[in-house]
């Protein structure tokens, strides 16, 4: 099957004022419920600082360690960017007992809450909360966004398809903080022939030239491997996908 695709996208969501959890599926939200009581009560707190050399001394370390043990890394001169752009950049940042746990780098571009750069460790230091940091973080993503009158929650952009970029789990995650992935303004369009893939990917079919959604998407993978990757299918109303076997 020949899939029409561009090598970059965004995601986004609306910002609902009404309801900091509107777009968490319906597991992420139970477990958000249930874990941030426990957080509340716990040593454990965030705050949002202009980003500076202090915040970069830790987070620099921590974003390229944990980029470079995944799959695929693409460590960006995050430092480079930021002396480069004419924005304000912002860092939201989580700390358990004082210690670092990780952050969201963001700016405020016409109403909007935009993630530049992220990172989180995967676990609590001392404590088995019902969520993991980085799923909390997006909670309090929210909440800042709300508090700042965003209209939109953007997620960043992502290059296309995940398995041969990135891991298909970071498409997983950000379904399920409710975001969608639609056009960029800059990308190529390029095809992939699914009987030549080799690896398991997802992959986002490029939609009708007057829309700007992304509807439609692909998981090609093995029937072994299939179960690692289910969670991308459990969310038809943000993107519809068909599974292919490579086998």
């Amino acid at each position: 099957m020949i899939i029409t695709y561009a090598n970059f996208h965004r995601w986004s969501k609306t910002v609902i004022p009404e309801d900091v959890f509107d777009g968490f599926g319906k597991k992420s939200k139970k477990r958000l419920l249930a874990a941030i009581p426990l957080i509340d009560s716990a040593n454990i707190r965030t705050e949002v600082t202009p980003v500076n050399a202090d915040f970069l001394a830790w987070f620099m370390p921590m974003y390229e360690t944990r980029i470079n043990s995944k799959a695929n890394p693409n460590v960006m001169p995050i430092e480079q960017r930021i002396a480069e752009s004419d924005k304000q950049f912002f860092a939201l940042q989580l700390f358990e007992n004082e210690q670092p746990l990780g952050a969201t780098i963001f700016s405020l571009p016409k109403a909007n809450f935009s993630i530049a750069w992220r990172t989180y460790e995967n676990s609590w230091t001392q404590t088995n909360f019902p969520i993991n940091p980085s799923m909390y973080m997006e909670y309090i993503a929210a909440k800042v966004a709300i508090e700042r009158g965003c209209k939109k929650l953007v997620h960043g952009k992502d290059s296309n398809p995940y398995g041969q970029n990135s891991s298909i789990g970071l498409a997983a995650f950000k379904f399920a903080v409710g975001s969608q992935p639609s056009k960029c303004k800059v990308c190529e369009i390029q095809t992939i022939d699914t009987d030549t893939v080799e690896t398991d990917i997802l992959v986002f079919e490029y939609p009708e030239q007057d829309e700007k959604q992304i509807k439609k998407g692909y998981l090609v993978t093995s029937r072994e491997t299939e179960p690692k990757w289910t969670q991308v299918t459990k969310y038809p109303h943000l993107v519809e996908i068909e599974t292919i076997y490579r086998d």
